[in-house]
C-alpha cells in the first residue's frame, strides 16, 4: 500500500491528474471496442472476429491498485458478510470518478443494507415469476459479445419492496454469472432485452422507482451502463425516445429497438436466444427455478 498511500499524498488538483490519466484511456478503448461491436451487429457484417474473441484493454496498475486501497479501507476482520468483489470496487469507483472515499461511502451503505435485507434466495422471488411482469438472469446464455443477458417480460409488479427483493436477486445472480466470465473480468457488464409487449410494461411507477431504479443507482451503478434492447416499441414512442436523445447524451447510444427475431439476433446468437423467441436455446424458467431451489436448498411452491 506505500505506492498507493504516495499517490494518494498528491495535491487535489495532480490527484486527479493522475486519476484521469490512467482510467481515461482505458475507458475510452472500452467505449472504442463496444462501439465496434455494435455497428458491426447493426450492420451485420463481420470483422473476421467474433464478439467474445475480441480483447477488452487491460485495467491500469493504477485503478488495480485503488481497488485494493478501497477493500482494505472497507473490510473489516470481523465482516464476513459483505466482501465486495473487484468488478463492483472498480464500478462504485467509476460512477464516483475515481474518489474513494465516496466509494467507500457507498459500499459501507450498501453493506449495512445488504445486512438489513439478509440473504435472499429464489424462493423469495419466484412468485414474481408466475405474473405478467418480472426480470430474470438468463444464466448459462450470452450475448453476441459474450456477456450476461437480462431478460424483462414488462416490468416488475408488486410493492416497492417485493421488487426491492426482486432487483436486488437479479443482479447478484447476474454478478455471479459474470464472475468466471471474460468479458467481465474487470467490470461488470450485461445485456439487458426488455419485452415491452408484456402487459405489465408501463411507466415507472412509485414501486418501480424506489424499488428498482433506485435501488440499481444506489447499489449497482454499473448496470445502468448496460446496452438495453427493447422489443416491440411501437415507432411513434421510438420517435419520442430519439427526442429525448440532446438530453440524455450516451446512454440514448445504449438504447436499441428491435421488432422481430432477426433484428434480435444482432445481439444474441440463435443458440444463445431461447425457443419462445425463435431461438434455439433450451432455456426454460421453471428449469431455472428448480435448479436455484436445489443450489440454494431452498423450497419453492411451482
Amino acid at each position: 500500500l506505500n505506492s498507493v498511500r504516495s499517490e494518494l499524498r498528491l495535491s487535489s488538483r495532480q490527484k486527479e491528474s493522475a486519476q484521469n490519466r490512467a482510467t481515461s484511456l482505458y475507458y475510452e478503448q472500452i467505449q472504442h471496442k463496444e462501439d465496434a461491436l455494435n455497428e458491426a451487429s447493426a450492420n451485420n457484417k463481420g470483422t473476421g472476429n467474433k464478439p467474445s474473441q475480441l480483447r477488452m484493454p487491460t485495467m491500469p496498475k493504477f485503478c488495480v491498485r485503488m481497488q485494493d486501497f478501497v477493500r482494505g479501507k472497507l473490510l473489516r476482520k470481523d465482516d464476513e458478510q459483505y466482501k465486495p468483489t473487484p468488478q463492483e470496487i472498480s464500478g462504485f469507483l467509476a460512477s464516483e470518478k475515481w474518489d474513494v472515499n465516496k466509494a467507500v461511502e457507498r459500499l459501507t451503505k450498501k453493506r449495512e443494507w445488504k445486512g438489513k435485507l439478509g440473504k435472499l434466495n429464489i424462493a423469495e422471488v419466484a412468485p414474481s415469476f408466475r405474473s405478467n411482469g418480472y426480470s430474470v438472469c438468463l444464466e448459462g446464455l450470452k450475448s453476441r459479445e459474450g456477456l450476461p443477458i437480462i431478460y424483462s417480460h414488462g416490468m416488475p409488479l408488486g410493492t416497492a419492496d417485493s421488487i426491492t427483493k426482486q432487483t436486488a436477486y437479479l443482479h447478484d445472480r447476474v454478478m455471479a454469472a459474470a464472475r468466471c466470465n471474460p468479458n467481465c473480468k474487470e467490470q461488470y457488464r450485461s445485456l439487458v432485452v426488455i419485452n415491452t409487449t408484456a402487459p405489465s410494461f408501463r411507466f415507472p411507477d412509485r414501486s418501480i422507482r424506489k424499488g428498482g431504479l433506485d435501488i440499481v443507482n444506489k447499489h449497482y451503478p454499473w448496470a445502468n451502463e448496460a446496452t438495453t434492447v427493447f422489443i416491440g416499441v411501437p415507432k411513434p414512442i421510438q420517435a419520442l425516445f430519439h427526442m429525448t436523445k440532446p438530453i440524455m447524451g450516451q446512454m440514448y447510444n445504449k438504447f436499441k429497438f428491435v421488432n422481430d427475431r432477426e433484428e434480435l439476433l444482432q445481439y444474441i446468437s440463435l443458440d444463445n436466444l431461447p425457443r419462445q423467441f425463435g431461438g434455439e436455446a433450451d432455456w426454460d424458467l421453471r428449469k431455472y427455478v428448480k435448479q436455484r431451489a436445489s443450489t440454494e436448498c431452498c423450497k419453492v411452491n411451482q
